[in-house]
C-alpha cells in the first residue's frame, strides 16, 4: 500500500499534521486504557510519587519510602517537582493518581509526535518518522510505563528528544556560537535533573562532536563546550546547593548508587521487583 503513495504525495501534507495525527492517537488509546481499566484505583506509589505527594503537601522533599523517612536525594528532583503540581490541584488521592497518569499518556503520546520531525532533521524520508510514529502511539506495548507515570521515563524520552533536535540543529549548521551554547546548555541540564546517567550520553556527544568538527571550528568548538559546560554546571547548581545544605555532602543530583548496586547485586536480590515484594 505504502508503494502506492509518492514523496511528492508525502511532502504535500504538512508534517504538522501527521504529527498531530499521531499525538491524538496515542493519548487516545493510552487514556482509554487507563479509564477502561481503573489503574488508578490501585496505584503502586514508588519512591519518585511519594515524594511528589510529600511536595504536594508539606513543600518537602522527603519520605520516599514508607513512613517519616526525612529528606532525601534519592531520586532526580525535576520528575518529582512536576509531580507534585498535579498533586497540588488534584489532591493526593485517587483524583490525583488518575489525572497521574492521564498526563503520562498525553507526554507519551507527545514523544511519538515528535518522530516524523526527527526523522526529517536526519534526513530521512518523512514517512520514515511517521509510520513510526504511528505504530508507537498505536500499539502500547509497554503500557505500564506509558500509562503509570510511576517513575520519569516518559518525560526522561520526550525531554532527550528535544535536546537531541537541539544539537542537531546545531551540529548541522555548525553553529557553535554563544545562543546555540546557552540552549544546549540549558537542554542538557534539564535533562541531567531528570536523569542524570545522561551524563555518559552527554559526554559521548561532546566526544563525538569534538572528532567531527574540531579540526574546521577547532576554537569556536572548544568555547562552545565550555560555555555548555559552564550553563548546564549552572542549571544543577541550585539542587547540588540544597543537597550539600541538607545532607553536608557533594551530591550534584542523586545518592542512592551505592544502594541501588547492592539491591541489585545482593545475595537476596530476585530478578524482578515482583519477586522482591514477595
Amino acid at each position: 500500500m505504502w508503494k502506492g503513495i509518492s514523496a511528492a504525495k508525502w511532502n504535500k501534507v504538512p508534517l504538522a499534521q501527521f504529527s498531530l495525527l499521531i499525538f491524538v492517537i496515542g493519548a487516545t488509546t493510552r487514556i482509554a486504557l487507563v479509564v477502561g481499566t481503573k489503574s488508578y484505583v490501585e496505584s503502586y506509589h514508588a519512591e519518585v510519587v511519594r515524594v511528589a505527594q510529600s511536595l504536594a503537601k508539606r513543600g518537602a522533599f522527603a519520605n520516599p519510602f514508607c513512613g517519616e523517612t526525612g529528606p532525601t536525594a534519592h531520586m532526580a528532583p525535576a520528575y518529582p517537582y512536576l509531580l507534585s503540581l498535579v498533586y497540588k490541584v488534584m489532591g493526593t488521592g485517587t483524583a490525583g493518581d488518575a489525572s497521574k497518569e492521564i498526563l503520562t499518556c498525553i507526554i507519551a503520546a507527545l514523544g511519538f509526535s515528535l518522530l516524523p520531525l526527527i526523522a526529517v532533521n536526519c534526513n530521512m524520508p518523512a514517512r520514515v518518522g511517521v509510520l513510526a510514529g504511528l505504530a508507537g502511539a498505536s500499539f502500547p506495548i509497554r503500557k505500564w510505563q506509558e500509562t503509570s507515570g510511576e517513575f520519569e521515563v516518559v518525560c526522561t524520552a520526550v525531554v532527550f528528544m528535544v535536546v537531541f533536535l537541539l544539537t542537531l540543529r546545531t551540529w548541522r549548521d555548525a553553529r557553535f556560537d554563544s545562543p546555540a551554547a546557552l540552549s544546549n546548555g540549558l537542554g542538557w541540564g534539564a535533562i541531567l535533573l531528570f536523569n542524570p546517567t545522561f551524563l555518559a550520553v552527554l559526554v559521548g556527544v561532546l566526544v563525538v562532536g569534538g572528532i567531527r568538527f574540531i579540526k574546521i571550528r577547532g576554537h569556536q568548538y572548544l568555547r562552545y563546550v565550555a560555555v555548555l559546560t559552564i550553563v548546564c554546571c549552572g542549571v544543577l547548581a541550585p539542587w547540588t546547593i540544597r543537597n550539600y545544605r541538607v545532607f553536608g555532602s557533594l551530591i550534584p543530583v542523586r545518592d542512592n548508587l551505592g544502594l541501588e548496586f547492592y539491591v541489585s547485586n545482593s545475595d537476596m536480590s530476585k530478578p524482578t521487583m515482583k519477586l522482591s515484594r514477595l
